[in-house]
């Protein structure tokens, strides 16, 4: 099953990938069981494929103890250093999808 590739508006109207560019291909690839072609292509790809398991994972787990320990998580005060890294990140994803022309 592939996921159909959605044309990125910030690319047609600069000429220049957006940090997102290639992470419907990504996924599609790690789909497939290309994992580095999945992380070549977009490392936000697979990224967020582990976020969301993780997720899913911790809220089912949630459910079967009675908890929410996952809502509190993402309901509190991050801090600084989580959202500079975050920033650092997106950037550097930013940079590989300049570098190889995604």
């Amino acid at each position: 099953m592939r996921i159909p590739d959605i044309p990125c508006l910030f690319k047609q109207l600069t000429g220049i990938p957006c940090p997102g560019c290639g992470t419907i291909r990504s996924l599609n690839l790690l789909l497939e069981g290309e994992v580095v072609e999945s992380l070549k292509m977009n490392p936000l790809g697979v990224t967020l494929t582990l976020l969301a398991v993780v997720c899913l994972v911790w809220y089912i787990v949630d459910l079967c103890r009675g908890s929410r320990s996952l809502y509190k998580a993402f309901h509190t005060r991050w801090p600084n250093y989580t959202i500079v890294l975050a920033a650092v990140l997106t950037i550097a994803n930013w940079a590989w999808n300049i570098y190889k022309g995604n």
